[in-house]
């Protein structure tokens, strides 16, 4: 502004600013982007090893599991009575 300028409700006649505070909202939206960055990064690696756990596991009944692991563990192969 300039003196004998007409003011109107909508004119701006200060301009206030605060060095530290604009550096800790910078400082801050960096912090959020990064952090953001992070959560992607990590849904990521849990969705790939959701997948990969999906692909390994057989398709075997918890029967034949137990008859396998008790066959292992024992030595002997699964007999029926």
């Amino acid at each position: 502004m300039r003196a004998g300028e007409t003011v109107t409700p909508n004119s701006i006649i200060l301009v206030m600013s605060n060095p530290d505070v604009q550096q800790r909202a910078i400082d801050a939206e960096l912090q959020l982007k990064g952090a953001e960055a992070d959560l992607a990064n990590l849904q990521a690696t849990l969705q790939s090893q959701i997948l990969n756990s999906r692909q390994r596991r057989p398709a075997s009944s918890p029967t034949t599991t137990a008859r396998s692991w008790t066959s292992k563990r024992t030595g002997n192969s699964p007999r029926t009575v």
